[in-house]
């Protein structure tokens, strides 16, 4: 796209300027301006007399409107809380994900002391969430560990361990499950 151009044209002599006294000295005020300039002027006798045209390009200004600025910090807003939005789910889900193995090693914990013990009616007559508080395994925020058995009579055992937490108002639960002999 052209630049804009206005053209002017110079009718009645002007003064002269003895610092303009060449031709390329009036030209090179004028690109010092906001134009830029193409000229055929003569002096003579201290006046411009015969000035034809002179063509100015108008220079664009550098700067930025409102509306350009208002639509660029609309934009970076836009980003920025992107951002921030995908730090802050990253950081739940780092989170939660921290949670479930924390959860599972408590389950797993669990697990392992079942197959110390001797007999399978000492794992079915045990209170495992008494056993977890004692050892001090709640660690997560308002945990309990429970333990089902299908039937403590049979052999082998079917045996469920759930972890139950809350973390922001959510609760969580986390299972495993096994057959012991």
């Amino acid at each position: 796209m052209a630049p804009p151009v206005a053209v002017v044209a110079i009718a009645k002599p002007q003064v002269f300027f003895p610092e303009f006294a060449e031709k390329d000295s009036w030209v090179a005020l004028l690109n010092k301006s906001t134009f830029k300039t193409q000229s055929s002027c003569h002096l003579v006798a201290g006046f411009f007399l015969e000035c034809t045209m002179i063509a100015c390009t108008l220079k664009k200004k550098n700067a930025l409107t409102l509306v350009e600025l208002l639509i660029t910090v609309f934009v970076l807003s836009i980003g920025i809380l992107s951002t921030l939005l995908f730090f802050t789910n990253a950081m739940r889900s780092t989170e939660f994900a921290r949670d479930i193995t924390e959860a599972t090693s408590h389950a797993g914990t669990v697990l392992e002391e079942m197959h110390t013990r001797e007999t399978l009616a000492n794992i079915a007559q045990t209170d495992w969430s008494a056993w977890s508080l004692g050892e001090g395994i709640n660690t997560l925020p308002s945990e309990s560990v429970t333990v089902a058995i299908t039937n403590a009579a049979a052999d082998p055992l079917d045996i469920t361990v759930t972890v139950n937490w809350t973390r922001s108002q959510r609760q969580n639960t986390m299972s495993l499950k096994t057959r012991i002999h």
